[in-house]
């Protein structure tokens, strides 16, 4: 997976690392440093992709598990911010359901992602649908 990542350009430039994977939980790190706004908090945008790469990545790792080569993207999200972070955040993904097979070779996947501060408070709150797909 790290070496995916490593050819998304909006990773390495917002700083963005991947801290563990596994089926249940993926998680991200991103640091406020490069990703502040002019209220000196994080940018709403960069903690955003922090977060559907977060979702993303579990995605990936779900359909890393089947059979074939898979392809994963986002199909829809919508997000709250709940209070300004002013420090480095990660952004913990988890299944919000089972995946649902959506015909065949695709596959529906529902994500929940936290954005944590380093206070351990939640600053944003994510709802995704990804679609995994046959190559």
């Amino acid at each position: 997976m790290r070496d995916v990542l490593q050819r998304i350009d909006a990773v390495s430039a917002l700083g963005i690392v991947l801290v563990s994977l596994t089926a249940e939980e993926a998680v991200v790190a991103i640091p406020v440093e490069g990703n502040r706004n002019d209220k000196n908090t994080f940018f709403a945008g960069s903690l955003y992709s922090a977060m559907v790469l977060a979702g993303w990545c579990l995605t990936m790792k779900l359909c890393a598990g089947l059979q074939g080569s898979w392809e994963a993207v986002i199909k829809d999200c919508r997000i709250s911010f709940t209070r300004p972070a002013g420090s480095d955040c990660r952004a913990v993904a988890r299944l919000e359901r089972a995946p649902e097979e959506r015909g065949e070779g695709r596959l529906a996947v529902f994500v929940t992602v936290e954005a944590i501060d380093a206070r351990n408070r939640r600053c944003a709150l994510f709802h995704g649908e990804y679609r995994g797909f046959r190559r």
